[in-house]
């Protein structure tokens, strides 16, 4: 045999036990290499974080303040009158004691609640309050203390009236006139346009006669 051909043999037998040793030993895993430059990774999504209840405060409705509303006018403030009928609402008739002095409609007054009586323009005994005079009255007490029997009498100048009293009433043809007592006049003479259409003149505090208005006609 030749020398070439024992030596491959032989390197032949040596290697064979060599290779069944390493076939029989656990392979070592290669080490993990990083991800290349550029390679898409699937990215885990992030749980964001609870975020913490938000508290919603409802505002507050504010009650807009009362508007204040105007008192209605009166419609009949300053209308001549002889009852509170004469007067709107919200209105009363209200003037001076005596028949000469002319009554209209005004705002409604505070009264007491006590009862006193009023002879009247018409010479009929009425009760009202002790402050407001219900009526158009000659003085407070009954018609028949003082002699006002007949005083109702309807006129239209003094000439009508009996002694002791005089024909008096307010500014306005519209007003009846009756017969009342004297009244204290100026000595002042003004002129007044007559319902019957004729300038007159008289007392400035004292009308002879039912007349439209002051001055001459």
């Amino acid at each position: 045999m030749s020398f070439p051909r024992v030596l491959k043999l032989f390197a032949a037998a040596s290697i064979a036990p060599l290779a069944a040793l390493l076939a029989g030993c656990p392979s070592t895993p290669s080490p993990s290499s990083p991800p290349e430059s550029g390679s898409s990774v699937a990215a885990t999504p992030t749980q964001p974080a609870s975020a913490a209840p938000t508290m919603t405060i409802a505002p507050t409705a504010t009650t807009p303040a009362p508007t204040p509303v105007p008192a209605p006018a009166d419609a009949g403030a300053g209308k001549t009158c002889t009852t509170n009928a004469d007067c709107g609402a919200g209105s009363e008739c209200q003037g001076a004691e005596g028949c000469g002095v002319g009554w209209t409609c005004g705002p409604t007054r505070r009264c007491t609640r006590d009862l006193v009586e009023y002879c009247g323009c018409d010479g009929k005994t009425v009760r009202g309050s002790s402050t407001c005079a219900p009526a158009p009255y000659k003085h407070k007490g009954k018609c028949e203390e003082k002699g006002d029997a007949g005083a109702a009498k309807t006129c239209t100048s003094n000439a009508d009236c009996g002694a002791g009293s005089e024909c008096q009433g307010p500014e306005g043809c519209g007003a009846a006139w009756t017969c009342g007592p004297p009244r204290r006049c100026t000595r002042d003479l003004i002129e007044y346009c007559g319902c019957d259409g004729k300038t007159v003149r008289g007392s400035s505090t004292c009308a002879p006669a039912p007349y439209k208005h002051k001055g001459k006609c």
